[in-house]
């Protein structure tokens, strides 16, 4: 399963991004180093990152980041909210254009 992962992540162009206030994403802004203290990331929307996989890791110390879908009809039980809370926290999702997947979270 990783295996496939890293290949679907090597085929992709990825955008990285440093967050460290509330933000929205674009789709095509697929790994996210998150920095701060407490803030939300939206997601794009669903139909927008079809197809993609997106990252985020806390490379300093953060009080609470939340993933969150753009739209409340977009959180559809296939995914909730994630707060990332430490340092060195990881989170990957996948869209398939209907839902979003946790695909691996670590809590240090």
């Amino acid at each position: 399963m990783f295996g496939l992962f890293l290949r679907a992540m090597s085929r992709q162009r990825l955008a990285q991004k440093g967050v460290s206030g509330t933000t929205a994403l674009a789709p095509y802004e697929q790994v996210v180093d998150c920095r701060g203290a407490t803030y939300t990331i939206t997601l794009p929307d669903i139909a927008e990152a079809a197809g993609r996989i997106y990252t985020f890791h806390c490379s300093e110390d953060v009080t609470a980041v939340t993933v969150t879908p753009n739209d409340a009809y977009q959180d559809t039980g296939q995914f909730t909210d994630v707060v990332l809370t430490a340092l060195h926290d990881l989170l990957v999702i996948y869209c398939d254009g209907r839902f979003w997947y946790n695909l691996l979270e670590v809590s240090t």
